[in-house]
């Protein structure tokens, strides 16, 4: 399935094309994306976690984009991408807001910035990565206020 936003189109990936994507990314944009670290996690267990956190990824312009559905909040969605480049973060979804938890110093930072993300909290020493514990950065956006398609 290929969405097209008027940019780069973007194709739909089943779990296990997802897991290989993200093991071929580079580790600083991959680590993290929606708790999934494809420097520790093998194969399998990257794509049971895809299937079970219903984490839907979409390849485009050479850079993953992942929306998963929030279950307490059904029009609500996180969504995380492994670029920089302020592009298209969400899909077909209807959702009146979104949130991303990004790692601190994350290479997607300016992504959210760039599509009006707001900065509105920090997890202190929340991911464990490296041998060490990383902040991880909240942002959210309305799906009025986010220059998303």
């Amino acid at each position: 399935m290929t969405e097209t936003t008027g940019g780069p189109a973007f194709v739909r990936l089943d779990a296990a094309a997802a897991a290989a994507a993200l093991r071929a990314a580079p580790a600083r944009a991959a680590r993290g994306l929606f708790g999934l670290d494809p420097v520790v996690q093998n194969d399998p267990l990257l794509i049971r976690e895809i299937e079970r956190l219903g984490v839907e990824f979409y390849a485009g312009g050479g850079a993953l984009y992942g929306v998963a559905p929030v279950p307490e909040q059904p029009r609500q969605a996180r969504v995380a991408t492994t670029s920089g480049e302020a592009a298209p973060l969400r899909t077909y979804r209807r959702c009146t807001s979104f949130t991303a938890f990004v790692p601190e110093h994350s290479p997607a930072t300016p992504a959210f910035e760039g599509c009006g993300f707001v900065h509105v909290g920090t997890l202190r020493d929340h991911l464990y990565q490296s041998g060490a514990y990383r902040d991880v950065l909240v942002y959210h956006a309305n799906g009025d206020d986010a220059c998303l398609p």
